[in-house]
């Protein structure tokens, strides 16, 4: 479903504007995302909605469960 680079061999964070562009055509697309955490954890769901500037409501595909993102917190996006 995504692609990976061996290359790249350290996550680094993107930027918070390209991480907002990712997480809004996540969102319009309703397409499934990758999502990695400041804290080193990673989910994949979609993007249900958004509650303002900075936080999306994000739902895990796999446990169905809703989380709150707040760009912040967010390390990359990447979508397939």
């Amino acid at each position: 479903m995504f692609a990976y680079d061996p290359d790249r061999l350290a996550i680094m964070p993107d930027e918070l504007s390209e991480n907002l562009q990712h997480l809004q055509e996540a969102m319009l697309n309703r397409s499934y995302a990758l999502i990695t955490l400041n804290d080193g954890s990673w989910k994949v769901g979609k993007i249900t909605k958004r509650l303002s500037a900075s936080r999306f409501v994000f739902r895990d595909a796999d446990s169905k469960i809703f989380y709150l993102l707040t760009v912040n917190d967010v390390l990359t996006v990447e979508l397939p």
